[in-house]
């Protein structure tokens, strides 16, 4: 039986070894169930699955761990001998898995080679920012130095780590998914805010093979730029479990172990100054950032062409009667007439889209009846 082990993404596992016919665990978990009514399989006495044949290719994706008992993990190899298997691809496998099956001669391992940030990006993310992030001028400046400075061989192997801290609704979110999408993937974001602290502890340092983690998240990410949104918000006693990932690219917890080596970790908080940030967050994990960039409150020319451009965005989805009715009663000007009275990018597409809403219902509504 040969076995392969890969680390990365579903979509590129799939893709790295392009599979016409395989079974995954799931269906061989159910024979197994189905033949033997329980599934407990305390001394696998294993009589033999004969009424399938011979298996060519077995995958055992990563999300599939969670469904069978913390005996049949540690004892996988007397599982599959059950079944008569020529190939097993293994996706991110729980370290009681990988430490018995790597021991094999015949297991070959290979990892997905996660982009890195080049001059190329840097050059395209300078050129589009303005167009993509509005009003950040001054936070611009400084995030693209600090991208540029981890194109340099001395950032080798270690993640750049960057605060973005300002006022909610004003960019930071939307900067680190723009980076994401000069560099490939989809952004891999956490918002810590939605944790209370024993889910948090949980999902942070592992638990049961059968809940998720955070570093099993971590290995089927898409891209290598990390958001942890709210960063602030997680409770200051877990920080120490970032000092090595932030430090040296590695998280390790109770079933998992992943390196994040030439990421680009980005933490965000709604602090105004970086003292507020020193004196919330601790000394220790602050000097572990390699930068910190500041998102300003929105001045009036910003939320005009936030106004203009969510406009546009609603109009597209309209019909050349609905826009009409917009036309008339000009909502664009009134819209960009109380510019000075919002603060921020969600709560300006709201107002947009709810204006629109609004007017649109009154006449069609009405007219109906």
């Amino acid at each position: 039986m040969n076995k392969f082990i890969y680390w990365g993404p579903k979509e590129k596992f799939l893709k790295r070894y392009d599979l016409d016919k395989y079974y995954t665990f799931s269906e061989l978990v159910k024979i197994v169930q189905k033949e033997e009514k329980t599934f407990e399989l305390k001394g696998v006495e294993t009589k033999t699955s004969e009424n399938i044949g011979k298996i060519e290719n077995l995958i055992i994706f990563s999300d599939e761990y969670s469904m069978v008992n913390e005996w049949v993990l540690s004892n996988l190899e007397a599982f599959l001998s059950r079944f008569d298997i020529d190939n097993v691809y293994i996706q991110n496998p729980p370290n009681n898995v990988y430490e018995r099956i790597s021991k094999n001669k015949e297991c070959i391992e290979d990892k997905y080679k996660y982009l890195k940030i080049n001059i190329k990006a840097v050059k395209e993310m300078n050129k589009e920012f303005s167009k993509n992030i509005i009003g950040q001028n001054d936070a611009k400046i400084k995030l693209i130095n600090l991208l540029y400075s981890a194109t340099f061989e001395f950032f080798d192997n270690k993640p750049l780590i960057l605060m973005f801290y300002g006022p909610s609704g004003v960019g930071k979110t939307e900067t680190a998914k723009f980076i994401s999408s000069k560099i490939g993937g989809n952004i891999f974001r956490k918002q810590f805010s939605m944790f209370q602290n024993n889910e948090f502890a949980n999902y942070l340092f592992g638990n049961k093979h059968t809940e998720t983690s955070f570093a099993k998240d971590l290995l089927d990410r898409e891209t290598n730029v990390i958001l942890l949104d709210e960063f602030d918000k997680a409770n200051s006693l877990f920080f120490s479990a970032f000092y090595q990932l932030f430090d040296e690219g590695i998280f390790i917890d109770k079933n998992y172990s992943v390196e994040l080596k030439n990421s680009i970790i980005i933490c965000t908080s709604n602090y105004e100054t970086i003292e507020e940030i020193k004196e919330n967050l601790g000394i220790p994990i602050y000097n572990r950032f390699d930068g910190f960039v500041h998102f300003e409150k929105f001045d009036e020319k910003a939320c005009t062409q936030i106004i203009e451009k969510n406009y546009e965005k609603y109009l597209s989805y309209l019909s050349d009667e609905q826009k009409k009715i917009l036309e008339e009663k000009d909502i664009k000007k009134l819209l960009l007439n109380n510019s000075k009275e919002f603060s921020n990018a969600r709560e300006i597409d709201r107002i947009v889209r709810d204006v629109i809403v609004s007017i649109l219902a009154n006449k069609e509504l009405n007219e109906s009846e």
